[in-house]
């Protein structure tokens, strides 16, 4: 028993234990891992063998030039002169690697630069080459500078220059206008939708069709069930779509056709079924208070049918059934929400066979009904 534990726990642990030692072929080890700022990513913290501490965010794993190119460029900000990084992130992407950083010291010609660069510096490495662009504040005014790095010296002059630059009124407002830094345009976030159950009651007539439809001519019956609303579908922690779930259970109540098919006789004993079916349902807003839904489901049901049918040699054969079997269903519902969501109208149609043996049941379920949303 202690032998099994110890090989699972092996298992468990093996992919962590390789990607770390991945890393540490560079000589940087992992110290954790948890969720990462972007989307679908994790953050791995990592340590060099000069203790000095930084981070890589990434979805899939990136590949050796990836990762020694986010060492190196580890080494180079560490190994600045007058920028002192505090907290260092690397962001792994299709379009090449992001740094991040915060900086303890920012120095030039004995002046303080810090207070310029609230937000820090910011770089992107593409295809070996480092770009940075980053905001800086100068006389309460944001600005961006951007180019190509080529060392430390250079860059603090170009920051250094610049902020000179705009408070001694060097520039002019019309050249200042390419420096202008806009906050990036963020998504409005979607308005969750919160999970609401809601009960309903439908009334249904029903139309029987192909084979079945020579025996019945329709039928009547009711259902009752619950609903849960505004269910998320998720992928890779992202909501794609929500859906409604519905279970109800009723009965069906069947009518002898009048002008049978001449191979059916008129004699039907029973003629009623017990559905119970789940459907999922994919709510579409028309306009106002006005939905559509799609729908599709499984379900069970008691099928008590007995006919009699003429067979070979016109011989007449009693089919009985009174079982429990499958069905599936696809429909469309249309409704109208009242009083702030509390009460819905709805009216649809569901296309469903039920599977028997003696024959696959197919008809239409018209219903009408109302729900009560809690």
């Amino acid at each position: 028993m202690r032998n099994a534990i110890i090989i699972l726990l092996a298992i468990l642990t093996a992919p962590s234990l390789l990607l770390g030692a991945e890393w540490e072929e560079h000589g940087v080890t992992v110290v954790s891992t948890g969720p990462s700022v972007t989307e679908g990513a994790m953050r791995h913290a990592l340590r060099d063998a000069n203790g000095r501490s930084f981070a890589a965010n990434y979805a899939a794993y990136p590949d050796k030039p990836s990762r020694e190119r986010a060492v190196a460029l580890k080494d180079l900000f560490f190994g600045w002169r007058h920028i002192l990084p505090e907290r260092l992130e690397f962001f792994f992407a299709a379009d090449g690697t992001y740094a991040n950083m915060q900086t303890t010291r920012i120095e030039w010609q004995g002046e303080n630069l810090r207070p310029y660069l609230p937000a820090g510096l910011a770089f992107h490495d593409a295809r070996g080459e480092l770009y940075y662009r980053f905001r800086i504040v100068v006389k309460d005014t944001s600005y961006k500078l951007d180019g190509k790095y080529s060392d430390e010296e250079t860059l603090l002059k170009e920051i250094y220059g610049f902020i000179r630059a705009v408070e001694e009124g060097k520039i002019s407002e019309t050249d200042l206008v390419r420096y202008r830094y806009e906050e990036p345009k963020k998504e409005a976030p979607k308005k969750e939708l919160p999970l609401r159950l809601s009960a309903f009651v439908l009334g249904n007539y029903l139309t029987p069709t192909g084979d079945f439809a020579k025996i019945f001519s329709g039928g009547y019956g009711g259902m009752a069930g619950v609903t849960l609303h505004n269910v998320g579908i998720s992928m890779h922690d992202k909501t794609l779509f929500r859906v409604d779930l519905s279970l109800a259970a009723g009965y069906w109540g069947l009518e002898r056709k009048k002008d049978p098919d001449p191979e059916v006789t008129g004699e039907v004993r029973s003629s009623y079924v017990v559905p119970i079916i789940f459907t999922a349902r994919y709510r579409i807003d028309v306009i106002g208070a006005l939905f559509v839904a799609p729908s599709l489901g499984v379900g069970i049901g008691y099928h008590s049918l007995c006919y009699s049918k003429i067979v070979a040699n016109n011989r007449r054969e009693t089919c009985e059934v009174g079982e429990w079997a499958p069905s599936l269903s696809a429909g469309l519902m249309a409704g109208y929400s009242l009083f702030n969501d509390t009460l819905m109208l709805m009216g649809g149609a569901d296309y469903i066979v039920l599977f028997e043996r003696q024959m696959t049941c197919m008809m239409f379920a018209f219903y009408i009904g109302a729900g009560y949303v809690f």
